[in-house]
């Protein structure tokens, strides 16, 4: 039986790999985390819990994992949240130099990937639609304005799960707004963009691209965004499996213009809602929650083809998905999104965005394809392994508070001083 360590514990990815997996006896599943309550580390299928360094001592988290590799051995190593995947990339050489068993996208074409900016550079070179795209250290906002006008998106320049991200769609709202990111996070570090019309549930596709070591494309999985928090544009929660041509060809040209990918990445499509036109918004060289676990309901197990990689298995030449049209959700981040959405329904502005997502909870409550059970469809609970998703509970706690506040305190659209 193979012997695989995990970093990140407390990621959706990593709980609903537990879910699939454990108990199965095709692996020995090991948790490596420098999070000590990781929720994963509760898991009965969790065999051993690792404490590693802070990310921010990179040395000393690395050389842990050679350590732990030395002494203790394991046969794949798997990093599942963003952080962890740049950090193996960074310092994939010294893993490999001291045998480590890991398979994973060299740094320098990752940091194209996840800076935003630089990733547009590419675009243009390759011939790929992207948003236009201003950083903060190069054009001041209101050569912005006048450059491309409104609506404008705001984000930051490499960063994952919107953090500060906002859609402005008035002169004055932007530049305030603009100002406000890049004295908090320096000029350096923030962009603004060409907001492409539509939101989550006519216009955002999340979609799964396999690599093997040769860098050829195995597979490429394409879901479509349900709903997302914030509901005008975040990180998706629910998802289906879907057949959308035009979102494999991007994806396809993308990942083939690098030439030297790895394994995984997970891309953002978006099609705009009036002209009809395809555009990447970003890429995340990473494993993902929602869209992966609705991917593995359809027949593909991301994960186990990356550990397969990894100690060596032969991989079928082409992967594709037994069925299309299947469902799957965040449970915690679903609920959080409903209190949202029931506080934002009295608000003209908001209400028909937020009555709209709120009809989308018919999926997978109440609705799934090819009768996929409900308990399935959930990503982040498994019945057998309750403890798991109370410690994520714990670790999100205060989110959890500020959802079901009265008012608004959570991740949300226009909220700044």
């Amino acid at each position: 039986m193979k012997t695989i360590l995990i970093l990140g514990g407390w990621h959706a990815t990593t709980m609903w790999f537990f879910k699939t997996q454990g108990g199965k006896g095709n692996y020995r599943l090991w948790i490596g985390d420098c999070w000590e309550q990781s929720a994963c580390r509760y898991s009965r299928y969790c065999e051993r819990f690792f404490l590693l360094p802070n990310h921010s001592n990179e040395l000393s988290y690395i050389d842990k994992i050679i350590e732990i590799y030395r002494t203790e051995g394991f046969d794949a190593l798997i990093p599942i949240p963003h952080e962890e995947v740049i950090l193996i990339s960074k310092y994939r050489d010294r893993l490999l130099d001291a045998g480590v068993p890991v398979v994973i996208t060299n740094y320098d074409t990752m940091q194209i990937a996840v800076d935003k900016e630089k990733l547009g550079h590419f675009c243009k070179e390759h011939g790929i639609r992207y948003p236009a795209t201003f950083a903060g250290d190069k054009y001041t906002g209101r050569q912005i304005l006048e450059a491309q006008g409104i609506p404008l998106i705001v984000k930051l320049k490499a960063s994952t799960n919107q953090v500060d991200q906002m859609i402005c769609h008035k002169p004055d709202e932007f530049l305030s707004y603009f100002e406000w990111v890049c004295r908090k996070h320096g000029r350096e570090n923030v962009i603004a963009q060409q907001f492409i019309n539509g939101y989550e549930l006519d216009s955002m596709f999340t979609t799964g691209v396999f690599c093997n070591r040769d860098s050829k494309i195995l597979g490429i999985f394409s879901t479509k965004k349900i709903r997302a928090r914030p509901y005008s544009g975040g990180a998706g929660i629910c998802t289906k499996t879907v057949d959308e041509p035009n979102v494999e060809n991007i994806c396809r040209k993308t990942v083939e213009a690098f030439f030297r990918w790895q394994a995984i990445c997970n891309i953002e499509v978006k099609r705009d809602s009036v002209t009809g036109e395809y555009y990447l918004i970003e890429i995340n060289p990473r494993a993902w929650g929602s869209p992966m676990f609705s991917i593995t309901l359809s027949g593909v197990d991301l994960i186990d083809l990356w550990i397969r990689l990894t100690v060596g298995e032969e991989l079928p030449s082409k992967i594709v998905l037994d069925r299309k049209g299947v469902y799957s959700t965040e449970l915690f981040h679903d609920f959080m999104l409903l209190t949202d959405l029931l506080k934002d329904l009295p608000f003209k502005a908001k209400r028909q965005k937020a009555w709209e997502s709120l009809l989308s909870y018919k999926f997978p409550y109440f609705s799934n394809a090819d009768s996929v059970m409900l308990y399935e469809a959930i990503a982040d609970m498994d019945i057998h392994d309750l403890v798991v998703f109370w410690k994520k509970i714990i670790r999100l706690k205060k989110r959890l508070i500020y959802a079901i506040l009265p008012i608004n305190k959570g991740r949300k659209e226009g909220e700044y001083k």
